[in-house]
């Protein structure tokens, strides 16, 4: 994933419900004490979790949308958890939370990795080394 930014309007996260469900589902996470916003995205809300242990990735669905697969983060977070028993390059989810009261909307928790993020137009190609890679 790429850089963070600031979160934007109407896209906070309530820190204090957050952290009482981490609290009480995954304390490995640790304690959420800032929260950035990872830009761009086609369907759903992705944001960098700072924690006294390191950093996470929560996603969620967009604020009003209507339930689909798109927005369907228990989909996701059943599709990472298979990918992570195949030993395929993936991040590994932490925790999933389907109740809309705590955020209001379901999300999920996964480690952060970093890498490349292919999106739009690259300024220039990657190398044929890049994409064996990624392919």
């Amino acid at each position: 994933m790429g850089e963070t930014r600031p979160l934007r309007a109407g896209e906070e996260i309530d820190l204090g419900a957050l952290n009482a469900f981490l609290a009480s589902h995954a304390p490995q996470v640790g304690h959420v004490a800032a929260v950035e916003q990872f830009p761009g995205g086609f369907s759903n809300l992705t944001y960098l979790l700072k924690t006294d242990r390191g950093e996470v990735v929560l996603r969620r669905p967009p604020r009003g949308v209507a339930k689909g697969s798109a927005h369907d983060m228990g989909r996701e977070h059943r599709i990472l958890a298979t990918l992570s028993t195949r030993r395929v390059p993936a991040p590994r989810p932490v925790v999933l939370c389907d109740d809309e009261s705590v955020l209001g909307a379901p999300f999920y928790i996964m480690e952060r990795v970093r890498g490349v993020i292919l999106r739009g137009e690259p300024r220039e190609p990657p190398s044929p080394e890049v994409m064996r890679l990624l392919s």
